[in-house]
């Protein structure tokens, strides 16, 4: 059947078409077309098409018949490699049947065949009968898109598994359409694309163990880890690579429609406390102090693992700050991973020996495992260390009472006080309240203000009446440990008594 040509293209020589009076639908009729081509030239070429691509090249049979003895002709085989790099391995092929065994087709998957004829006396070239190659082929596989549920490629299942697990988790089928085996092991190329940047930003691969047999399909289970990659991402998947030979590639590829990841990340928070407290600038604290620090973060995809999440330094007065080393002896770390991740340091910096007195600072500063800091600058905090056990006047507060009043006093040294009795009495000497330790609540080394309040009633819960009351703090001292440490409010005591008023 010859090709409808246009004035510009060519002249059309001979026209062969479907017998239309047959039974035999058009579709279904074989048509042949034999005709002798005619030119001015005396020389030609015959070349083939690409031919492969070959496991093992076999033989090359051809039959080439010369009409005149002025004609001639020479056949040659030219190897192509993957690349597409023409080599000429075989420029004269004389014999009939050819061995090809020298031709590697690992180097070579590809070869095609030129025959360059002519005869310049008849103008009748030799006669191409045939040409065949022989060779054993490759497999050919195809990526099954519809063994899969199309939900599990959506893009809105992929962005949930990338935001609440970190991780893309989805099958991709390859089946064998070919009567050929693939060699074990058969590998898949699995990589995220930015699509705003054009940037594959991960790329993973995956290995199917076995050998994938003529018609059967091989499953892989693709694990991609996509913690800290954000943006719109696609996934592109490639079956075999081009690692093992095979006839076609266009067939191997998996890609998916894009995805959204936002960043949403929080910085971490940072809490330090001592003994259980928070303290304010230049308060006072234990020469033995438990200092808790503890980073929360709320990201569930990177979880906190060890304490170089930290940076802590202790400041002696106006000297060099020193970092303390989070694997030493004072060190205490643990980290609760369930809902995000609460690291915990204590630091118990007079575990050795207990701090000298003098004004200390405190520095500290905690990262996520994205490098992201609690706070543009560390916190930091100065407290003081008195080693002498003393206690301040007990003072109340607020005083006038109106409601309810809380005492305000601090201690210094290691140990608090054993008993620690307030005694409130009307100004003729009658005591008509008894406050104790258990009253006030807990007690600290440093600042104190009670947890507990005193509401203003007497021994048996009557309201006082209004008016001014005097009141005294003893304590249960045998050995006389408890000094009494100096302040400006020492002015409104006299004899170790103090004034408080009920005014409601």
């Amino acid at each position: 059947m010859g090709q409808k040509l246009t004035a510009t293209t060519g002249r059309l020589v001979r026209e062969v078409g479907p017998d239309r009076s047959l039974t035999i639908p058009p579709y279904n009729q074989t048509i042949e077309l034999r005709d002798n081509l005619q030119q001015r030239a005396t020389a030609g070429r015959v070349v083939s098409p690409l031919i492969g691509p070959a496991k093992e090249w076999l033989n090359l049979y051809s039959t080439i018949r010369t009409a005149t003895a002025s004609g001639y002709h020479k056949l040659s085989v030219v190897a192509i490699d993957a690349s597409g790099r023409e080599t000429v391995m075989l420029p004269n092929v004389t014999s009939s049947a050819q061995a090809l065994a020298g031709v590697s087709a690992t180097q070579y998957p590809y070869l095609r065949l030129e025959l360059a004829l002519g005869d310049s006396v008849t103008r009748v070239p030799p006669q191409l009968r045939q040409w065949l190659v022989t060779y054993r082929g490759v497999p050919e596989g195809v990526v099954r898109r519809d063994g899969v549920p199309a939900a599990t490629y959506a893009p809105a299942t992929l962005a949930q598994q990338a935001t609440s697990t970190g991780s893309l988790t989805f099958p991709i089928k390859f089946q064998n359409v070919s009567d050929i085996d693939f060699l074990a092991p058969l590998k898949a190329q699995v990589s995220l694309r930015n699509t705003t940047t054009n940037i594959v930003v991960k790329t993973i691969e995956v290995t199917f163990p076995g050998v994938l047999a003529a018609g059967a399909t091989a499953t892989f289970n693709v694990v991609m880890d996509v913690r800290n990659v954000f943006g719109t991402l696609a996934v592109e998947a490639f079956v075999n690579p081009r690692l093992q030979p095979e006839q076609l590639y266009s067939n191997n590829e998996l890609l998916l429609e894009p995805f959204s990841v936002s960043d949403d990340n929080l910085a971490p928070t940072l809490d330090v406390a001592f003994d259980g407290r928070h303290i304010l600038n230049g308060e006072i604290v234990s020469p033995t102090p438990i200092i808790s620090i503890q980073l929360n973060d709320e990201d569930k995809l990177n979880p906190i693992t060890d304490r170089t999440v930290f940076t802590v330094t202790l400041q002696k007065g106006s000297g060099t700050p020193v970092l303390v080393d989070l694997n030493g002896p004072e060190i205490n770390f643990s980290v609760d991973t369930k809902q995000g991740s609460v690291a915990k340091l204590e630091y118990r910096p007079g575990l050795s020996a207990p701090l000298g007195d003098g004004m200390y600072t405190l520095r500290v500063q905690g990262r996520d495992p994205k490098n992201a800091s609690a706070g543009t600058q560390d916190f930091e905090v100065k407290f003081e260390v008195v080693s002498v056990s003393k206690i301040t006047n007990v003072y109340p507060y607020p005083n006038p009472v109106v409601n309810k009043t809380r005492f305000v006093f601090t201690v210094t040294g290691q140990e608090l006080p054993r008993n620690m009795k307030i005694q409130i009495m009307t100004l003729t000497g009658r005591v008509v309240k008894e406050l104790f330790m258990a009253d006030l609540g807990p007690l600290h080394i440093g600042n104190n203000i009670s947890e507990n309040a005193w509401d203003g009633t007497d021994q048996y819960g009557d309201r006082l009446a209004n008016g001014t009351y005097l009141y005294r703090v003893s304590l249960d001292d045998p050995s006389g440990q408890f000094g009494r440490r100096e302040t400006a409010g020492d002015r409104a005591f006299k004899n170790d008594w103090g004034k408080l008023v009920l005014m409601r």
